[in-house]
């Protein structure tokens, strides 16, 4: 017994010897036919012959069968009556066989090929990966000699997106196609807007060349142009088998594939677009803050399971506020843009830059060590003094670079480093490149308090608190002068004038999780009282040293209000 399925009607009624109705008991509700009559399939009768039986088990369950009883020939089918299943039975001379199994196959492969459809596209995904669902699903389902989906790349090409069946030479000299000699079908068809078939490939050689030496045992062709409303969306190919005509003579399968697949990729280059949202940042076309997160945790996993070494180079554009305040955002915009073209141009096909935000942007470097990432970094410094900046204002960078070795559990922590070897490079003076390590606390090149506070900032505030620290330079040397301070007691106060504002509202989580405030507070306390203006020894002052000095080691700073 042959299980077969399929939509719509495989049988013309003029052929019938007779046909039943019978519910989920076996128990024949309708008959017609004196045929059925003598099988027993009289109306309120139970089946009771077993090849019959098993027939209608299988039509219950909603498929088709078809059935051999010697010179008559059984189809059964499942049928809407009322809420429970039912089935019917088809009986058919046997000189009509032959035409019956052709109808009965077509169902079957209709039927195989949308529940297949049905569970490759219940997902979502982009254009790519839904033509490879479309392509497999299609070729194996209606076993083809090859299928194909090319995506509209331009107005003028097309390039193959997925394909099934046809040899790595033919899909590689496909990859792209346009208006070109000898013409590809698929663009013949692409550029006319008109389905393009053949009965057999091999009749017309010329049109045809790249399916027979791409093929095997390739028969009848066609290509169906894609669309979705307005949107051309590309070009479906299929090749039957050789001897395989009732594919070629299936127009309703071919109308409600295009529609299918115009609909799905539609549906993909849509997911595609989103995808892109939510990846890159519209102004400059790179990885923006999640996508860089995203790629930077995978590497460190990679990195901790092989021990190759990551580069991480933060960097921030020198002076940006100035490209804003003196020619206007837009003129900051096309800065920002050209010192990512110029990232890009630098940089290998499977590195990583992204805007991490403002002006600052990250490169992640799979295989650099920390002396590699240096060396990439100081050739992205010198090529972005190049670049015009589009106004009379000279561009320059600066640099902080940091490394893993499979030692760094978090990104966070690898940002951390690169973030503070960055603001050192600052502080030296911009357009330099500085380098970072996990134990920066016992470099001679002691961090300065002010530097790390930045890097504890929410990136919006970062630039506001370096104004405000460059403003407070001349006002704290006042200050220290006048109260005799350390220079330690100094660096805390710069770090108090970069936190001040934003201690309780503009850290982020890392940071807020990591500072002590207690300490924070004396130093904004001390800010408070004394106001930055001139300070006497009346006003306060001198108690909050005091309880700053009780926190204090006897050179400097403690650092026990950083985690």
């Amino acid at each position: 017994m042959d299980v077969i399925s399929g939509p719509g009607e495989a049988f013309g009624q003029e052929s019938w010897l007779g046909t039943a109705v019978l519910d989920a008991a076996g128990l024949v509700l309708e008959s017609d036919g004196s045929l059925v009559e003598h099988l027993g399939l009289r109306p309120g009768e139970i089946l009771d012959e077993p090849r019959l039986e098993s027939a209608l088990a299988a039509a219950l369950t909603g498929n088709r069968v078809w059935l051999r009883l010697g010179p008559v020939n059984l189809a059964a089918r499942p049928v809407s009556r009322g809420p429970m299943p039912h089935a019917e039975f088809l009986f058919f001379e046997a000189d009509q066989e032959e035409q019956s199994v052709r109808e009965l196959d077509r169902e079957s492969r209709r039927r195989r090929l949308f529940e297949g459809l049905t569970a490759g596209l219940s997902q979502s995904a982009g254009f790519d990966a839904v033509a490879q669902a479309l392509v497999g699903t299609i070729h194996a389902s209606l076993d083809l000699s090859g299928a194909a989906i090319w995506r509209s790349r331009s107005a003028d090409s097309l390039v193959l997106a997925a394909h099934r069946g046809f040899s790595a030479a033919a899909a590689a000299a496909a990859e792209v196609i346009s208006n070109q000699t000898p013409p590809f079908p698929a663009w013949l068809a692409w550029s006319g807007s008109r389905v393009l078939e053949c009965s057999n490939v091999r009749l017309d050689p010329d049109i045809w060349a790249w399916e027979a030496r791409g093929l095997e045992r390739p028969g009848s062709v066609i290509c169906l142009p894609l669309a979705e409303g307005d949107r051309r969306l590309g070009v479906l190919e299929l090749a039957a088998r050789s001897g395989d005509g009732e594919f070629g003579a299936d127009r309703w399968l071919h109308s409600r594939l295009a529609e299918i697949a115009g609909s799905a990729l539609a549906r993909g280059l849509d997911f595609d677009r989103l995808e892109e949202q939510a990846h890159f940042d519209p102004l400059t076309g790179l990885a923006n803050r999640r996508r860089l997160f995203q790629v930077l945790r995978e590497r460190l996993e990679e990195t901790a399971r092989t021990g190759d070494p990551l580069g991480l180079i933060m960097c921030d554009v020198d002076h940006f506020r100035r490209f804003n305040e003196d020619y206007g955002h837009s003129a900051g915009d096309e800065v920002l843009r050209r010192v990512a073209a110029a990232m890009m141009a630098e940089l290998r096909p499977y590195d990583t830059a992204g805007r991490y935000g403002g002006e600052e942007f990250t490169i992640i470097l799979p295989g650099c060590d920390l002396e590699g990432a240096a060396v990439v970094a100081e050739r992205l410094r010198r090529r972005i003094a190049q670049v015009d900046s589009g106004v009379e204002t000279g561009l320059t960078v600066s640099l902080g670079c940091a490394a893993a070795n499979g030692d760094f559990e978090t990104a966070e922590g690898l940002i951390r480093i690169a973030d503070l070897a960055l603001y050192r490079a600052k502080r030296r003076g911009r357009n330099q490149v500085s380098t970072g390590n996990r134990n920066e606390e016992q470099d001679q090149d002691r961090i300065d308090p002010a530097m790390l506070a930045l890097t504890c900032l929410r990136e919006e505030h970062r630039s506001a608190a370096e104004r405000r620290l460059e403003l407070a330079g001349p006002v704290l040397e006042s200050l220290s002068g006048t109260l005799g301070l350390r220079p330690g007691h100094v660096e805390l106060l710069r770090a108090a004038v970069v936190l001040g504002p934003w201690l309780e509202s503009g850290l982020n989580e890392t940071a807020a999780a990591e500072i002590q405030h207690g300490l924070l507070r004396g130093a904004v306390d001390l800010l408070a009282e004394s106001k930055c203006e001139k300070v006497g020894r009346d006003n306060g002052a001198v108690s909050a040293l005091r309880w700053i000095e009780e926190h204090l080691a006897a050179d400097g700073p403690g650092r026990d209000w950083v985690a």
